[in-house]
């Protein structure tokens, strides 16, 4: 790793040997560089360390993990960050979240951590997504059942107190097309209680809207296209779809309400 200067010198050089080797963050830039480094998970104990570099190349561990999981990392709007890992012993699942901000000294610190449980089978296929006051988390994924088929759910995370999980199935040995993955669109999520996902089914892509700040309305479907899709994004209140159809890109918006 090198800084260079904006008349292209080179300040100074870090080297690290460890493997793998991540860098990330923050998304609006500042004089803190995050990254992942440590041994590599191919090993009995494996440790894999959140790493903060500074301006001047001063190093602080942050935090480490010494087990294996898929890991992700969120951003909120204000510059918190989220650190996801979902594992499984086949059994059940256990999903891990941990925040972090930046303390008086202006480093990163770990401000806090939850544990959810889930008594079902792993969900390793889908995306995350994070509300912009980091209060909520959204996790949509997918799995193969032993029929060939696809079953999907939301599980949202009210990360307030101590925290509470809920789990929303959209549907249940769906038959799948020729991909053994369905293709998605990554969540989005609000302060206001509403997810809006997307997934690609045997007759187009459908778009759906959950309220999770009332417990008993169920997940609606929104909208039904044959296209593509790419991604799907918030901002200033309005939804942008992107969607693919042969050489074409669509463009569509929104209002959120």
């Amino acid at each position: 790793m090198e800084k260079i200067d904006h008349l292209g010198n080179r300040e100074w050089k870090q080297t690290f040997w460890e493997q793998p080797f991540h860098t990330f963050g923050p998304p609006n830039g500042g004089d803190k560089l995050l990254f992942y480094h440590g041994d590599t998970w191919t090993r009995d104990d494996p440790i894999m360390r959140l790493v903060q570099l500074d301006a001047d190349g001063n190093m602080i561990c942050v935090d480490k993990f010494t087990e294996r999981g898929l890991f992700r990392l969120l951003w909120t709007k204000e510059g918190s960050l989220f650190h996801a890992k979902i594992k499984t012993d086949m059994i059940t699942t256990s999903y891990e979240i941990r925040k972090y901000h930046i303390n008086e000294a202006g480093n990163y610190c770990l401000a806090n951590q939850w544990t959810f449980c889930d008594p079902d089978l792993g969900y390793y296929a889908g995306e995350w997504s994070v509300s912009p006051s980091g209060n909520y988390l959204c996790y949509t994924g997918g799995r193969p059942t032993s029929q060939g088929h696809w079953s999907n759910k939301i599980i949202l995370f009210s990360l307030e107190a101590q925290g509470s999980i809920k789990r929303i199935f959209i549907n249940w040995d769906t038959p799948i097309d020729l991909s053994p993955t369905p293709h998605y669109a990554a969540p989005v999520v609000t302060d206001s209680g509403v997810v809006l996902s997307a997934w690609h089914m045997p007759k187009g892509n459908s778009i759906f809207l959950t309220d999770f700040s009332e417990p008993e309305i169920p997940t609606q479907r929104v909208r039904n296209s044959s296209k593509t899709l790419i991604s799907m994004e918030e901002h200033n209140s309005q939804l942008y779809l992107f969607e693919r159809a042969g050489k074409w890109l669509y463009l569509s918006v929104f209002d959120m309400p």
